[in-house]
């Protein structure tokens, strides 16, 4: 073969290479390119709850006694590369004229593509009034782009709540005649609500007055505690 033939099969195999890509490597950049995605992460705050603590919400405002709660909160990373932040929560006890870090200098988080993570806090309030908040806030991974769902507020009042409720019982209904009981044990139940933000105590008593004598017989199951938000059947 002489070099004129040498020449012009490698002029060729040279403007074929271009051609030669690895058809995993070409549907990747095509994907890439269509779809016009950011490759760079994005950490988002998905949730921020409380969880101990006394706390309701009626009406569509929550409320939390001062007390020491728990904030959970709920991130993830919805890019396509890990993403190195600090997460910061802070308190504002004026409707966010001023906040302070519950978790001074920040709590360093690495979440990979689509994980999710739970950090949970402890923050005690000691005041009352209206529009407190709790900020949670995720500083921009590595060359992160879009910020907007890195903060999310939590609006609360806080106000000491005591506020008991009765649900249910299966006492007999009075009727005439009175009803008769069987002999032997009866048990009776209620079911009782704290429908507040702080403990509050539920007292069940029956009295059974007796039709021959007169006389007064008191069953009571005493002072039974019932924390915010829980049920019982004392």
């Amino acid at each position: 073969m002489d070099k004129k033939a040498i020449a012009i099969i490698f002029t060729l195999f040279m403007l074929l290479q271009p051609l030669f890509v690895p058809i995993g490597e070409l549907g990747s950049r095509d994907s890439l390119e269509a779809e016009g995605r950011s490759t760079a992460p994005d950490m988002m705050v998905v949730e921020v709850t409380t969880i101990l603590g006394g706390g309701v919400r009626d009406s569509g405002v929550n409320y939390l006694a001062t007390d020491t709660h728990q904030i959970s909160i709920n991130i993830t990373n919805q890019g396509l590369t890990t993403g190195n932040s600090l997460l910061y929560l802070k308190y504002s006890l004026n409707c966010a004229v001023d906040y302070t870090e519950v978790n001074t200098g920040g709590t360093p988080v690495e979440l990979d593509p689509y994980e999710f993570q739970t950090i949970v806090f402890s923050h005690a309030i000691s005041n009352t009034g209206p529009c407190q908040k709790y900020q949670v806030v995720l500083t921009a991974a590595n060359d992160e782009e879009d910020l907007t769902n890195n903060v999310q507020i939590l609006d609360f009042d806080v106000d000491n709540i005591e506020q008991g409720e009765h649900l249910d019982n299966n006492l007999p209904q009075a009727s005439f005649p009175p009803p008769r009981l069987p002999l032997g044990e009866t048990i009776y139940n209620t079911t009782v609500r704290n429908a507040g933000t702080v403990a509050v105590n539920a007292l069940f008593e029956i009295s059974m007055y007796s039709l021959t004598d007169g006389t007064t017989t008191t069953y009571s199951t005493g002072n039974v505690p019932i924390f915010p938000g829980s049920l019982k059947y004392p």
